[in-house]
This record gives C-alpha cells, structure tokens and sequence, in this order.
C-alpha cells in the first residue's frame, strides 16, 4: 500500500492592480477570466467613479468594476483597447473586477499564506485583505477578499 502525504494546496490568481503592485485572489471564487474590448461595455450613468458599466457574458450580465479604482489607486486607462478582467461569485452576486493585468494562476500549500501584515501592506488594500501568500523569499503578495470587495459593491 502506497502513502501519499500530499499537502493540500490553493490555487490563486496573481494580477496587477496597480503599476507595479502585485495582489492576488482565491480561485475558489473566480468563474472565468477574460480580456474583452471597451465596446462591449454598457456605461451607466450616475454610478459611482469605479462602475465602468455592464457586461453581457454567457448569458449574464454583471457589473464592471474597477478594481484599482475602487480600492484607492489610480485607475485604469480609459483609453485601452481591452479590459483585463476577472468574473467572480459571491452569494450568487457576479461581478467583474478589471484589473491592469492578469498574470497567473498558481497553485501554493498552505503554509505559503500568512497574516496581514500592517506594515507590509498598501495602506489601500488593508481593508479588503485576508492575509498574505509567500510566493517566494523575498516575494509577498496580499490576499484580497473577494467577498468582502463584492459585498462593498452591493451597499
């Protein structure tokens, strides 16, 4: 009889949302990641700054969300061709939250995600942070709680 003590591991995926800011959310939550042109979005007016409008996609249709701009940071180029976007679910709730660039999806054990660290963190993305995830020695990037970003939107 063999033994596998196989460690379980999470799978995260890693984008920019920022110039040169690195965060990362749980795939557990991530239904599909896309890149679309700006003109399949349907602007809405009088929405707060962050709403970039709505998208028709397999069906739905959700909400574009920018990520960077609702967390703080400055926002993405109005004037790209394509929106780098990542389709989350929360409680039957769809979302879509563009981001700068979508890099990678990863798998890490368990013992790569750590606390919030105060110190470490964009002071913008202290309140919808979940910890932190040790890519590497001197790599960390923040966990974003997706629930609690999405939850936010629904206020």
């Amino acid at each position: 009889m063999v033994s596998t003590n196989i460690a379980p591991t999470q799978s995260y995926l890693h984008f920019l949302v920022g110039k040169g800011i690195k965060a990362v959310i749980s795939m557990e939550k991530v239904l599909e990641v896309i890149s679309i042109p700006v003109e399949r979005i349907t602007a809405i007016p009088n929405m707060p700054i962050y709403v970039l409008g709505l998208l028709h996609q397999r069906s739905r249709v959700l909400w574009l969300i920018d990520l960077p701009e609702f967390l703080g940071l400055p926002p993405i180029n109005l004037n790209i061709q394509e929106y780098n976007i990542a389709i989350v679910e929360i409680q039957q709730k769809l979302a879509g939250l563009v981001v700068l660039e979508i890099q990678e999806v990863t798998r890490y054990p368990a013992e790569s995600i750590e606390p919030q660290e105060k110190d470490f963190l964009i002071p913008q993305l202290q309140p919808y942070s979940q910890g932190n995830l040790r890519k590497s020695e001197k790599e960390l990037l923040p966990i974003l709680d997706v629930e609690s970003i999405v939850n936010q939107l629904s206020q």
